[in-house]
């Protein structure tokens, strides 16, 4: 008796309903028309720039960077801890002259299979045929892979 289903039908069928609150179209008909969102806008801006993160709106607030963190060990000796602060430091001692980032390139392989329809896609999407381009464009946004 504590649900606040209640039985419907009797028709050989067990349905629970739930007593909702009835709600007035009218009122929401005749409301006054809600402020249209401005379009849509992409905006990019930098995350980080030489190794520093710029203070704008966008980024979060950036913690306070403390001196480097030194403990001593038990025989007396003071070992540096190399955490992000120290790496960050010495990036910045360097010239920005000599700093060069140097990417590796990437091959990855591609199995038989998978430069047949890297080929077949392009030449159907590149070709004339507009059906066999549908069926290629179809294939890309619907086949999981």
């Amino acid at each position: 008796e504590g649900l606040p289903f209640r039985l419907i039908g009797s028709t050989g069928r067990d349905l629970f309903v739930t007593d909702d609150r009835d709600i007035d179209l009218a009122a929401i008909v005749n409301a006054p028309p809600t402020k249209v969102p401005l379009d849509a806008t992409i905006r990019a801006h930098w995350l980080v720039i030489d190794g520093e993160q710029p203070a704008v709106p966008e980024n979060p607030t950036p913690l306070l960077e403390e001196d480097p963190a030194v403990s001593s060990t038990a025989e007396g000796a003071e070992a540096i801890d190399f955490g992000p602060t120290i790496l960050s430091q010495a990036g910045r001692a360097v010239r920005k002259t000599e700093q060069v980032q140097i990417k590796t390139m990437a091959t990855h392989a591609l199995s038989v299979e998978q430069q047949l329809f890297f080929k077949e896609i392009t030449e159907a999407i590149m070709g004339s045929d507009d059906a066999r381009r549908t069926e290629a464009l179809h294939s890309l946004q619907t086949d999981a892979g």
